[in-house]
């Protein structure tokens, strides 16, 4: 593990090092996302768990206060917003976890240098437990879903002793089966999207990038590459993108890189987190995928949150309510959990839970619009507040054609007309239409091919004047650009629905 060396104040602390990055003073690089999303609840015992979700529920079990280990499951129920406790079968932490069908699995782990094989299984159904076990007893697994299947991959067996097994469990017969990885490891970064269940990097006493791929359509195992070799990153999967972040590098240099692989075209791009961290929460809400706390080189915790939003191809910064690293995250319906962890400046166990709520604050319809010169069509998406008197509403449009000038449209209520005005592509306003078209407004896709506007909503243009926007108001928005398809002509994106309070 790359930076034990800076981990040897408790023999505990070191095992719970899967490690990131962050300072306590990145409120700095922090960009405003909705104040009202947050919200904090409590642990039952302050730890870092491990998280897993069946039906409505969120549990967090077992994990380390840095001096002992826990079996507690800590377990919320988002319809109710309540909390209860139970127990796991033995206490331990560095396990590996999966949700399939009605069920939240807990696999391998160690407790005070035991290993344990065991794997504790929730269903939500029933509302009972039981047990199985894995092929092999390892810590530091890595579990995803992919289909009826959840498959917990890699491990150790020691800090200098790795594992290649992957335990497949199928939710559908009841039945388990094992697999291999084309290189033994631990603390890979495991997601699945589409059919598609990946476990990229890991630790083998190096970093690794490797990228191991099971395709449940077709039982098959292939692999790929990262673009930087790395461990003990973060992984989560929203929309068509499984997004790969994070990490520790050759000579223990802590990593911003985001690997992303598109599954509807099959291609790898890159982007950045805002901080250099590993062992850090990751989870998908709505369109947005959250990378929550971490561990900063050398031995730091941070409350930076990078939001990645796949309806917008945006990036935005948060914070969580405290310092910390290896918390553990969960999502259920529209909320992202990221519950305890540890402060490394301190060496201190958090009971706290930050909760983020996806206050969705629009809707998409006309989706997707007609395709355009790229071969795909213009998307456009509203990040911000629905909260009228915030005056905070942000469209961008992706996906348009290069260096093409557009603007956006506002309207009342929802529209068609086909081939607007000899357009490509449909109107789907009506209603009062507006044209946001003044000074400033009009924008260029420049090389990146999508632009952005904040809404005046004390200014929004109407077919006679402006408006302000008041609470109660629904408006619709949609932009119109030029292209050439291949002659000069004009296309629309999607369009979204807005209904302020």
């Amino acid at each position: 593990m790359g930076n034990e060396k800076h981990m040897k104040r408790t023999m505990t602390a070191s095992r719970l090092m899967r490690a990131s990055t962050g300072l306590a003073a990145m409120a700095l690089l922090t960009t405003q996302a909705n104040a009202q999303s947050w919200s904090t609840a409590t642990l039952s015992v302050a730890r870092a768990p491990d998280a897993a979700t069946a039906g409505n529920k969120a549990l967090f079990a077992g994990g380390s206060d840095v001096m002992s280990t826990s079996d507690v499951v800590d377990i919320y129920e988002a319809s109710s917003g309540t909390w209860t406790t139970d127990t796991l079968s033995a206490a331990r932490f560095l396990m590996g976890t999966a949700s399939v069908g009605s069920k939240a699995l807990f696999a391998g782990g160690t407790d005070t240098g035991s290993l344990s094989d065991v794997v504790d299984i929730y269903d939500d159904w029933s509302g009972t437990w039981t047990t199985a076990n894995l092929s092999l007893a390892r810590f530091a697994l890595q579990g995803t879903t992919v289909g009826t299947k959840a498959l917990f991959a890699g491990g150790a067996l020691s800090f200098s002793t790795f594992s290649d097994a992957v335990d497949i469990y199928d939710d559908a017969t009841g039945t388990w089966s094992t697999a291999t990885l084309s290189t033994p490891r631990r603390s890979v970064a495991a997601t699945s999207v589409g059919s598609k269940a990946f476990f990229a990097g890991g630790w083998d006493g190096v970093p690794s990038d490797v990228v191991d791929i099971y395709d449940d359509s077709t039982g098959t195992w292939s692999t790929a590459t990262l673009s930087v070799p790395r461990g003990f990153m973060s992984a989560t999967s929203v929309g068509t993108l499984a997004l790969f972040a994070g990490g520790e590098g050759a000579g223990n240099v802590f990593s911003d890189v985001v690997d992303i692989y598109d599954d509807s075209t099959g291609l790898w791009t890159t982007s950045s987190l805002s901080l250099a961290r590993r062992d850090f929460g990751a989870v998908s809400v709505g369109s947005k995928a959250i990378f929550a706390g971490g561990l900063i080189f050398p031995l730091d915790s941070t409350n930076v949150v990078d939001i990645y939003d796949s309806a917008t191809g945006t990036w935005t910064t948060d914070v969580l309510s405290t310092n910390r690293a290896i918390p553990a995250a969960a999502s259920i319906g529209n909320q992202a959990l990221f519950a305890g962890g540890i402060d490394f400046a301190t060496f201190a166990a958090s009971d706290v839970v930050d909760i983020y709520t996806d206050e969705l604050i629009s809707t998409t319809y006309c989706s997707p619009a007609v395709n355009n010169s790229t071969g795909g069509p213009a998307t456009i998406g509203a990040t911000g507040s629905n909260v009228a008197s915030d005056d905070d509403v942000t469209l961008t449009v992706t996906g348009l054609p290069t260096n093409q000038f557009g603007y956006f449209l506002r309207g009342t209520m929802q529209g068609s007309s086909v081939n607007h005005l000899g357009s490509q592509g449909n109107l789907c306003l009506g209603g009062d239409l507006g044209r946001l078209n003044r000074s400033g407004e009009i924008l260029n896709s420049g090389a990146s091919g999508e632009y952005s506007l904040q809404l005046p909503l004390t200014n929004l243009p109407t077919s006679t004047g402006t408006e302000s926007v008041m609470m109660g108001d629904t408006r619709t928005f949609q932009s119109w650009y030029r292209d050439r398809n291949p002659m000069p002509t004009s296309n629309f994106s999607d369009a979204v629905e807005i209904t302020f309070r």
